[in-house]
């Protein structure tokens, strides 16, 4: 019995860690008090990641995003919109990081 409670709690905690990661992709996306998306409609209207973080003053996407996309390639996965927000954020224009990206063989992801 003991290992059946083991793997509810097990599912149960799952269950909610993954409900918390949406709600928190989910607030960083669409809430209008998020910094990451008030930085990204700034670089939308021609700010530099630097011009958000001196307005912003915190911007967390500016300094992960990097950081995931280094520890993803080092396992070996591949995230193609990660890699496309850190070209943007190094000074790609966002047309040619679009273009690329919808120019990808669909894939069973």
């Amino acid at each position: 019995m003991r290992l059946t409670g083991s793997r509810l709690t097990m599912r149960t905690i799952s269950a909610l860690h993954a409900a918390l990661v949406t709600t928190l992709v989910l607030v960083t996306c669409w809430s209008r008090y998020s910094r990451n998306r008030r930085a990204g409609a700034l670089m939308a209207r021609g700010a530099t990641p630097q011009d958000a973080v001196r307005k912003l003053k915190t911007v967390e996407g500016l300094t992960t995003a990097p950081i995931l996309r280094d520890f993803s390639e080092s396992l070996g996965i591949e995230l193609p919109i990660t890699n496309g927000i850190v070209e943007a954020l190094e000074g790609r224009p966002i047309g040619h990081v679009i273009a690329d990206f919808m120019r990808r063989p669909p894939t069973g992801e």
